[in-house]
């Protein structure tokens, strides 16, 4: 039986294996354990993701369209090359759209669904929170992550729609044979922010390793239109620029660090009504703003 709390994955990718050895300095030790175990924390080198992708596009066939390429999309249409080009420079693309009768349905279906929290261990739905966002066990979770969200035929579509897999692929340079899926709810809180972010890891400023070469697309599914909704939140151009000692700490960083490295000025505080949607490398840093005035709703799409 597969665990509803595993990942929505369509397609693998086969890690290699990495055998641990034994370094004498505890420093040592810990970079060693960052950088080569897990199987893809090599991703976080942008060199390494170009070499990658290098091998990865030599590898494939050329002569065959994937059958997704040529269907419908869901989207409206889009300047794909000018994305492409704004997500190479700035990190972030915007002009995704999805329709809003299929953003119903979708939120419906995140409202329906079975959810759960990291490090909670009982399933439960949104609605089972009061309004001061706790459940029956007194317990006040800060994000729901929604259960099988594949199982939903639209999200099922969106994750190969057309556009997206021509924005993934022509920005990582070869066909992506590896999708995963997210819907989280970020729940509504008036914990203090520090708080939160011990319990909310994504809270804090971060970029992703998520395998060997990597890119996302967002959709809010719910409006968010101010810093109380519970904006994505990122650091332009710091994708392609991070100093060595940055690569080989850990992925998290203060944001007074990165503020005094980037300048203040290359935050950028992502709004937009339900439906909207943005391309980002997620090796850029980023973070969730906790919501305080309501529960906000994000579908994501990682393209590897």
């Amino acid at each position: 039986m597969i665990n509803p709390k595993q990942q929505s994955h369509i397609g693998k990718v086969l890690a290699p294996t990495v055998r641990t050895r034994q370094l004498p300095n505890a420093t040592l030790r810990k970079t060693y354990e960052r950088l080569f175990t897990g199987g893809q924390r090599l991703g976080r080198f942008r060199r390494f993701r170009q070499l990658y992708s290098y091998w990865r596009r030599r590898s494939q066939p050329t002569a065959a369209e994937p059958l997704a390429y040529t269907q419908p999309t869901t989207l409206q249409t889009i300047a794909t090359a000018d994305m492409l080009a704004a997500t190479q420079q700035e990190g972030v693309a915007f002009g995704l759209q999805i329709p809003l009768d299929v953003v119903d349905t979708i939120y419906a279906y995140a409202c329906q669904q079975e959810c759960f929290e990291p490090n909670y261990e009982p399933m439960f739905k949104v609605s089972s929170l009061d309004r001061a966002g706790y459940l029956l066990d007194g317990h006040q979770p800060v994000r729901a992550l929604v259960a099988e969200p594949t199982k939903c035929p639209e999200i099922d579509q969106l994750s190969q729609d057309p556009i997206l897999l021509g924005l993934a692929r022509g920005y990582l340079g070869y066909v992506p044979d590896r999708i995963s899926c997210h819907l989280t709810w970020s729940l509504q809180t008036r914990q203090p922010l520090t708080a939160i972010q011990k319990q909310y890891p994504p809270t804090n400023y971060h970029y992703d390793i998520a395998g060997y070469n990597f890119v996302t697309a967002y959709f809010y599914m719910t409006p968010v239109l101010s810093l109380e909704a519970g904006p994505h939140i990122m650091l332009r151009r710091s994708h392609n620029s991070k100093p060595w000692w940055m690569l080989l700490r850990s992925c998290r960083q203060d944001a007074a660090v990165l503020y005094q490295h980037y300048g203040q000025d290359s935050e950028l505080t992502i709004l937009g009504q339900a439906g909207f949607g943005f391309f980002q490398d997620p090796s850029c840093f980023h973070r969730v703003y906790p919501p305080s005035q309501n529960h906000r709703l994000l579908l994501q799409f990682r393209y590897a």
